[in-house]
């Protein structure tokens, strides 16, 4: 495990200019892409992106895709990270800053569908050490069936981010309208972050 963290890391730290110049002309980006593959990979089924950073030019991210045991070896991974001026590092995806609560999603034909869960509703059940979310989303009535579950996913890591999904969020379910016993309940999306982070 540790060699593999340090092929990582010392690959990323010598090729860091070539990976810049791929994400910024696209120039030798095929390269780049295979050789994170293969390195992420060889610590179990993660995925990785990179983006532009918060606080650095650009971010690097490794993600255990939700699974609670890959969380520590990504984890793990990050911390061994080395501190350069043009990047952050995070084990997990990570909660949008202040972000308006609108996204895109790729429906099952593919179309981009843009959501907006500014208006949403919630209700927190408990669940021993986890909590069941559930949902109210007034308008995904244009949302096929199948893409349901992917538009809770990405908007609980928009929202929370990953590591509080895996760690408190037990199961989530997505209604366009709340009966009455949940309507009573229910608050404003606006409060999730706040009870849960």
């Amino acid at each position: 495990m540790e060699e593999k963290i340090i092929n990582l890391w010392r690959w990323f730290v010598s090729s860091e200019n070539h990976i810049i110049k791929a994400i910024e002309t696209g120039i030798g980006a095929d390269d780049v892409v295979d050789k994170i593959n293969e390195l992420v990979l060889s610590f179990g089924m993660f995925t990785w992106h990179i983006e532009k950073g918060e606080t650095k030019n650009w971010a690097f991210t490794i993600s255990p895709n939700g699974d609670k045991e890959l969380l520590k070896t990504s984890r793990e991974v990050i911390a061994e990270a080395p501190t350069l001026s043009n990047w952050e590092f995070h084990h997990c995806k990570q909660p949008k800053a202040n972000w308006d609560r609108k996204f895109i999603i790729h429906d099952s034909d593919h179309d981009q569908q843009e959501i907006d869960a500014s208006a949403w509703n919630y209700v927190l059940n408990p669940k021993e050490n986890q909590f069941e979310l559930i949902l109210e989303a007034t308008n995904i009535g244009h949302i096929d069936d199948d893409a349901v579950l992917e538009v809770a996913d990405q908007f609980i890591i928009y929202e929370l981010g990953e590591e509080v999904k895996i760690n408190k969020i037990e199961s989530i379910e997505l209604k366009e309208e709340f009966e009455d016993e949940l309507n009573d309940n229910k608050v404003s999306i606006a409060s999730l972050k706040m009870e849960l982070c």
